[in-house]
């Protein structure tokens, strides 16, 4: 609750001080109220709840036992040459699976690794979800894993893979360990039907592009990774954006991205237990709107440099958001009002940043470039694996699916 300002004499031990960034005043917090719920604009305007979690409250991943109890999908095993076995994930796997991931940082110019508090958590994020374990001598070396969509290239409805979080332990590596793993992911997803997998690469690995245009692999589209700071509203907008927390434009969002290749109808279905919001701001036929979810609950990026982090300090750490499904783009105004209203929030959710994807040929307003703290390129690299089948690729943009990088 707003109070006002006392002298530390007068402020007994039950109260602590925070700043209010909006009005520069201190104001103080009170015990067994959520002092970080609401925040209230300088002019006296209403107050406006936070996200879901407060600024002081510890964020920890859905506990659901059936999202717990699910694991990623089963593959045949096989014995390579090189002393090498390829099988499925174990739960039993997941303590040297994160050390892999410790010892794997990637990167430039701050390496960094992934928080998770189990290795498979991104990819369960996804539906049909699947991971390649090399196995040497007993131990886990390596790993590799895909999740299998389907959607549609040209109007044409195909399967398609996802390949990410491949991590190869240090010690194992120039041994032959990344090609037995692609060879069984590959050999995996043709038995499935699956048409093409994709991944992306940073738009500056100029060697690992060359190499993988030389084996078939296609550049299809750039894609931008955009980072943003919470900020405050210093003028208030005339109307607030309205705040959905479950998805309830379903039909609007298929009409807007449903002819889109790569389009995936349940993208916000599947983030739904990941502290999912929608804002929205109805000003014509075509509502102003983004949604988000709470990335950091999957996983949190961490410096590579840094000792790694015990679940209670990683519960204490501020909050990362992943921006999607943005809706009546070429309301520039509208737009920014709403991103403007997420961002403000933010500022009392103890969130650190915000990240939104992005393909180049999107026809964006030119705000979210101006704002942006940091921005990375991606291209998206695609390659074909059925015989004589070649994607029939249409000149709009594609939808990124926010699940991905």
């Amino acid at each position: 609750m707003e109070t006002t300002p006392t002298s530390g004499a007068a402020q007994d031990s039950t109260e602590s001080r925070l700043f209010n960034v909006e009005t520069g005043q201190d104001r103080a917090t009170t015990p067994g109220v959520d002092n970080h719920s609401i925040h209230t604009f300088g002019n006296g305007k209403s107050p406006r709840p936070c996200l879901s979690h407060s600024s002081t409250e510890k964020h920890a991943a859905p506990d659901s036992s059936a999202a717990r109890e699910r694991l990623p999908g089963s593959i045949p095993t096989a014995q390579k040459s090189n002393d090498v076995t390829i099988r499925a994930y174990t739960p039993a796997d997941d303590p040297q699976l994160m050390e892999l991931e410790r010892l794997c940082p990637r990167g430039e110019p701050r390496p960094f690794v992934h928080f998770r508090r189990r290795f498979i958590d991104r990819a369960m994020l996804y539906t049909n979800p699947y991971l390649f374990i090399a196995e040497k001598n007993g131990m886990p070396v390596g790993v590799t894993s895909i999740a299998i969509k389907d959607t549609h290239i040209g109007g044409d409805a195909v399967r398609v893979a996802y390949s990410f979080d491949t991590r190869v332990h240090p010690r194992f590596r120039r041994q032959g360990i990344a090609n037995a793993m692609q060879e069984e992911k590959l050999a995996f997803l043709r038995s499935q039907g699956v048409h093409g997998m994709y991944a992306y690469v940073v738009s500056t690995n100029f060697a690992s592009i060359k190499m993988l245009e030389k084996i078939g692999v296609h550049k299809v589209r750039m894609i931008l990774y955009l980072n943003f700071t919470p900020y405050p509203i210093i003028i208030p907008p005339m109307e607030d954006p309205q705040e959905h927390d479950e998805p309830n434009e379903q039909a609007l969002i298929d009409r807007i991205f449903g002819e889109r290749d790569l389009y995936i109808a349940s993208m916000a279905q599947s983030v739904a237990s990941y502290s999912l919001h929608r804002y929205t701001l109805d000003r014509g036929d075509i509502p102003v709107g983004i949604s988000i979810f709470d990335q950091s609950l999957v996983y949190q990026q961490i410096s590579a440099d840094e000792p790694w982090p015990s679940e209670e300090e990683i519960s204490k750490r501020a909050r990362t958001l992943r921006v999607f499904n943005e809706t009546g783009i070429k309301d520039a105004e509208g737009l920014r009002t709403v991103f403007d209203h997420v961002r403000d929030i933010a500022v009392v959710s103890n969130v650190s940043h915000l990240s939104w994807i992005i393909d180049r040929s999107d026809p964006v307003p030119g705000f979210l470039f101006e704002e942006a703290t940091a921005q990375k390129d991606y291209w998206m690299m695609f390659e074909p694996l059925l015989p004589d089948w070649e994607p029939q690729w249409t000149n709009k943009p594609i939808y990124i699916d926010a699940r991905d990088l």
